[in-house]
């Protein structure tokens, strides 16, 4: 009772009908608030762009010096995988449109040889479930950031 006795003024005004120009009752009815699209918000600075376009370009290199580490048999395939992945976490940070899209393309072609390899190797009895399931991981994500990109075209 007490509770309808608190309730019964804030329904009254909700629900009486409105005599001039209709204004929002709080709290039934909030006014929405609809922010007009800012170009500043989507706009980046060509300084921004560059850097974005420079972090791939070292990283690309970085990975070209850690193939031939692997080839040499100087480095694991968990580090190229990285090298991989550190290249696809700045293109997904840092660039657009079809450049992104590129280098995440890329990647999970990458991705993709690696668990052929990766499997290989499980099959041998050359590495544990555990790294398999890592690289599967890892094809998982690529799929997933190109589909990402793909749907924000």
């Amino acid at each position: 009772m007490k509770i309808f006795l608190l309730l019964a003024p804030l329904v009254f005004a909700c629900s009486a009908p409105a005599q001039s120009a209709p204004t929002p009752c709080t709290p039934c009815q909030q006014p929405t608030l609809q922010a007009a699209p800012s170009s500043a918000a989507t706009a980046r600075s060509e300084e921004l762009d560059a850097l974005a376009e420079r972090r791939v370009e070292l990283l690309s290199k970085s990975l070209a010096t850690t193939e031939a580490q692997y080839r040499a048999g100087a480095a694991s395939m968990e580090t190229l995988m990285q090298a991989e992945r550190d290249i696809a976490l700045a293109a997904r940070d840092g660039l657009r449109g079809e450049k992104r899209r590129h280098e995440l393309e890329r990647y999970r072609a990458a991705m993709n040889t690696a668990s052929g390899a990766m499997k290989q190797r499980y099959d041998s009895a050359k590495v544990t479930e555990a790294e398999l399931h890592r690289v599967e991981a890892a094809l998982a994500e690529a799929e997933y950031w190109l589909l990402e990109a793909t749907e924000a075209r």
